[in-house]
């Protein structure tokens, strides 16, 4: 139990070399429910993601990764972005939605 609970502990400390690989420009296929051909999204060093439609930025938001316990590696996770994990050999995204839903 002390060497899994040493090994999550030191595994849980992220770097900035752990980040670099997630810092790009991604394809993004849908914004707020709409398909966008135009659209992308630049992953910055200072946890925030800026989004672009036909080259002007139109938004932007938080990341962050994450080691989740059944994938071996670190994975990205955008703010209104998809649930499924991001990897760092991805260059799509398949969604930001930024809408609020109420019920």
């Amino acid at each position: 139990m002390f060497i899994l609970f040493s090994f999550l502990s030191c595994n849980s400390f992220l770097s900035k070399e752990n980040e670099k690989s997630f810092v790009k420009k991604y394809r993004l296929l849908k914004l707020d429910g709409e398909i966008c051909n135009t659209c992308f999204i630049d992953v910055q060093e200072n946890y925030i993601y800026k989004i672009f439609k036909n080259e002007k930025e139109i938004g932007k938001g938080e990341w962050n990764i994450t080691l989740p316990i059944d994938y071996p590696g670190y994975v990205l996770k955008l703010e209104n972005g998809p649930k499924c994990m991001i990897y760092d050999s991805d260059t799509i995204i398949d969604y930001i939605d930024r809408r609020k839903f109420y019920k």
